[in-house]
């Protein structure tokens, strides 16, 4: 006699052998859950086909895509003695963003201190400390990067150069001249490169 066979329950009628199949049952529900349905997924959704899928899947949670990460170097705490200077490429972006900010701002608030604001905008996108560029810090970085702001607010704003000079920590009107003039080049490349010469909310010079 086989091995199997020996195993195999004997029952003495037919109300026995269903209790023995209740049980197994039984036990067999407590192992493992019944079939659920899933909720149809996002791309389920966009590909026509909403209907649910039959049995036990495995709940993924959703991942929000990661943002790309920021090229611009994050100097915001850094000591002013020691922050870097952009290069070229990375340092016309921030120029285009501090731009978009600055209008994007100038819808929501007005015309009202909008030379702080640019100056505001300017330190979020050049990830610097905000006092940097109203301080007294003559550091080369922090000088460049308040020239280039005063340089765009002379181009935007339309305030004259002793208002730009007073909202950059009380500067002489002569400093803000320089600023503009060298770099009034680089800002209207950018600007012509954003807009050009057409949807730009001033005009740009071609």
């Amino acid at each position: 006699m086989s091995t199997l066979h020996e195993r195999t329950p004997r029952f003495s009628s037919a109300s026995a052998l269903i209790r023995h199949y209740r049980a197994v049952r039984a036990r067999m529900s407590r192992l493992a859950p019944p079939p659920i349905l899933s909720l149809p997924s996002p791309a389920m959704i966009a590909a026509g086909n909403p209907a649910p899928v039959r049995g036990i899947v495995e709940v993924v949670p959703i991942r929000p895509e990661a943002e790309p990460p920021n090229p611009i170097l994050d100097q915001r705490r850094a000591d002013p003695r020691h922050l870097c200077r952009l290069s070229a490429n990375i340092e016309r972006l921030a120029i285009r963003r501090m731009i978009e900010a600055y209008f994007t701002k100038l819808r929501e608030i007005g015309l009202r201190k909008r030379c702080f604001v640019l100056r505001r905008c300017a330190a979020e996108q050049f990830r610097i400390p905000e006092e940097g560029l109203s301080g007294p810090d003559q550091t080369a970085p922090i000088v460049r990067f308040r020239q280039i702001t005063m340089a765009v607010a002379r181009r935007l704003t339309g305030m004259s150069l002793p208002q730009i000079g007073q909202a950059f920590g009380g500067r002489d009107h002569t400093t803000v001249l320089h600023a503009s003039r060298k770099y009034c080049g680089l800002v209207e490349d950018v600007l012509a490169e954003m807009y050009d010469g057409q949807s730009c909310p001033v005009e740009v010079e071609q």
